[in-house]
């Protein structure tokens, strides 16, 4: 079979469907991705093929890595190039599909340009969600989410195709009684990837000391909350691993104490694997990551569906939520104990552990796929 991907060309939406392409690579089809020139590397490490498009803006070189959140402004227009309409994107993949041999389109429901393919091609579609799965109900009863006219966000959210993969468990779908057949929740993908660990981390955990992680992800890099941590948690009787991202440098924070290491990335995989506490900016991929090994979180969300995913860790007693600019250094040492001693659901915990490793993960997810072909034969 032949198998593209087109999904939004930023970390977070194509990682988790890197273990997926791997595993249809491994069964003998071949994969191919439309994608932009910071992502080459890791489809093309993965064995897939990439297509690096020409008129595609790259996150990497748009909104990522600033010091703080994105303003308003600038996350609207690049949410409009990726999401909403993009002519010159739409065109340079049809014209590049009309010269291949295209058996199934896997797309991202958010991609501006893979809806507009799936609604012309004559291959099969899978829609492959990288947050929740969304319809006409979910989508009223999260109006207020989102900072989108109704309009934008029904051309945003509202697609589907001949099958639609959720890599979510299905308890932690927010309305999932509004949640028809036409959507199979196959559990997270995205921790089966990769990843080369770290040295001198992996003698960290050697020591067997408590482990509290903390990332606000790859978009936002937050100065003034790392020295707020860095602060609080300085001498506590268990270690801090901070994540920082790209625009931070470690000797901007000054002088560390010993309880706490900064690195600008990590390969969160390995952390997650030891973390006893995650404080997380609450991306779908990190939250999904925390939840498969059973990491108890803190999320400090700041946009998009964050907010939804921190409401829905809170009332599932999987963690808690926090203002990351507004919580006082007191108040944020008091949570990380709290929560390194007890203050979650551990039951709710390994009830979701339990359901993640039950629900058909990499294998239905390919079974699906592969089904779309022996249809159209």
């Amino acid at each position: 079979m032949n198998i593209y991907f087109i999904m939004v060309p930023a970390f977070g939406h194509t990682n988790p469907t890197l273990p997926l392409a791997k595993e249809l690579l491994n069964r003998g089809h071949d994969v191919t991705y439309y994608t932009v020139p910071s992502l080459k590397e890791s489809v093309e490490s993965n064995g897939a093929r990439a297509v690096v498009l020409q008129t595609a803006e790259d996150p990497a070189d748009t909104i990522s890595n600033r010091d703080g959140a994105p303003n308003e402004e600038d996350l609207q227009g690049h949410m409009m190039h990726m999401f909403v309409e993009n002519q010159a994107v739409t065109n340079e993949v049809m014209n590049h599909l009309e010269q291949e041999e295209v058996d199934v389109i896997v797309y991202d429901p958010m991609s501006a340009w893979g809806k507009a393919v799936v609604l012309t091609t004559q291959a099969k579609t899978v829609s492959f969600n990288t947050s929740f799965a969304i319809n006409e109900e979910i989508l009223t009863e999260i109006a207020g989410t989102f900072s989108f006219p109704e309009q934008v966000a029904r051309k945003i959210f509202l697609s589907t195709g001949d099958e639609n993969i959720v890599p979510v468990p299905y308890s932690f779908q927010p309305w999932n009684h509004y949640v028809g057949d036409e959507y199979t929740f196959v559990g997270p993908l995205a921790s089966k990837r990769k990843q080369q660990e770290d040295e001198e981390l992996r003698q960290l955990f050697k020591e067997k000391e408590k482990i509290v992680y903390i990332s606000l992800g790859s978009v936002v890099s937050n100065r003034e909350f790392y020295h707020k941590c860095i602060r609080a948690l300085a001498n506590e009787q268990y270690h801090v691993v901070l994540k920082i991202g790209g625009s931070t440098q470690i000797e901007d924070l000054g002088e560390l104490p010993r309880n706490i290491t900064v690195k600008r990335f990590v390969p969160q995989l390995q952390v997650l694997e030891n973390a006893d506490v995650f404080l997380t900016h609450g991306g779908f991929n990190s939250t999904m990551e925390a939840l498969e090994f059973g990491v108890p979180l803190i999320v400090a969300p700041h946009m998009a569906d964050q907010p939804l995913i921190a409401q829905q860790v809170e009332s599932l007693r999987l963690g808690v939520k926090i203002d990351a600019n507004r919580i006082s250094e007191e108040a944020l040492r008091t949570c990380i104990h709290s929560m390194l001693h007890g203050g979650y659901s551990t039951e709710s915990m390994m009830t979701m552990k339990d359901e993640i490793a039950r629900s058909g993960g990499i294998p239905l997810a390919v079974s699906i796929i592969e089904s779309r072909k022996k249809e159209s034969s």
